[in-house]
């Protein structure tokens, strides 16, 4: 009952903080809009205020506020799924080289006749679908023998994919300012189509990896316990790597590679209400929601005119983030 309490308290808290950000990450810009007129506008209230200010918030800022509410959603999720059933709190789209992967695909797609935004997710979604089966399979195959190992095993398979996107930029340069924004990361230009999209993905994947709450938690104790509960853990495991896999992709088909965010958000929550991924990934969802809004706000207003791309601000958090991390882990051997 603590636990749960706690877990009420937390999501009160997170989601009170995302409602704040997005009304401040979409007051502020170039032009500043009022933060009363954008609580009006999001309570259907009629407001005073230039017609311009309409466009503004309902074409440019609010898509994006919410697209990055939902790529963090879709990004935590990820990880904490790619947490949960690697057994590895090092794990992350972005270290196994799943981003990196999705990417590929993504940028091959530019190469073919492909307008469509599913067209590139589903691009993206089986350049990371290939990469975590890789890496997975380096790690069942007895290739690797410790958690720093398989993490090693996905920076190796995810530069790989990295070179290779780097070779189709050299190839075609005309399609290079998209594939430069794949790898960097942004949210410049997002659309209600974007949204659409990754809402779809994030209601999907949500379901499935909800669904598989108590897989998750049985396989904290162990294949051999999870096996000895009635779990099919191969089947289970391949399940929840493909689902990790298309939230992944759908991220990064649309923003590019931000990274760490699937590593982070997990980690600190599960400091907060524990491992219980009955919990753990609903409260995941907001606070990846709420870090990315932040970190895209910072993106574009901490050298305005001049926007950053937002995978610059995560890596700048997440990187030390990871070698304490590593250092932990080091030490639980």
């Amino acid at each position: 009952m603590k636990r749960y309490l706690t877990f009420n308290k937390l999501i009160v808290l997170l989601f009170v903080g995302l409602i704040v950000s997005v009304i401040v990450a979409s007051s502020l810009g170039a032009v500043k809009l009022p933060g009363k007129w954008i609580i009006g506008k999001l309570l259907g209230r009629e407001v005073e205020g230039p017609s311009y200010w309409e466009t503004i918030f309902w074409q440019i800022r609010l898509p994006r506020v919410v697209g990055a509410v939902l790529v963090g959603a879709v990004l935590a999720l990820s990880g904490t799924a790619f947490q949960g059933v690697l057994r590895n709190s090092l794990a992350d789209p972005y270290i196994l080289g799943v981003s990196a992967g999705a990417s590929l695909g993504a940028a091959i797609a530019s190469l073919l006749p492909i307008t469509s935004v599913y067209g590139f997710s589903f691009a993206a979604f089986l350049g990371a679908l290939a990469v975590t089966l890789l890496v997975y399979t380096i790690s069942t195959n007895g290739l690797v023998r410790r958690v720093q190992d398989l993490v090693l095993a996905g920076v190796a398979v995810g530069s790989v994919a990295s070179s290779m996107v780097s070779v189709i930029m050299v190839l075609n340069r005309a399609s290079m300012d998209k594939i430069v924004m794949w790898m960097m990361g942004s949210f410049s230009g997002f659309t209600w189509s974007n949204v659409k999209m990754l809402l779809f993905s994030l209601v999907i994947g949500g379901w499935i990896l909800h669904s598989k709450s108590r897989v998750l938690n049985a396989l904290l104790i162990g294949e051999e316990a999870a096996w000895n509960l009635g779990i099919n853990v191969t089947r289970e495991t391949y399940i929840v790597l493909t689902t990790a896999s298309f939230l992944a992709a759908s991220a990064v088909s649309v923003t590019g590679v931000i990274g760490f965010v699937g590593l982070m958000v997990p980690h600190i929550i599960r400091l907060i209400i524990g491992p219980d991924h009955k919990y753990l990934l609903p409260a995941s969802v907001l606070g990846g929601g709420l870090l990315v809004v932040v970190t895209d706000c910072i993106a574009r207003t901490v050298i305005a005119p001049t926007e950053l791309p937002v995978g610059v601000i995560t890596s700048l958090l997440g990187g030390p983030f990871f070698l304490y991390l590593l250092r932990l882990n080091r030490r639980n051997l």
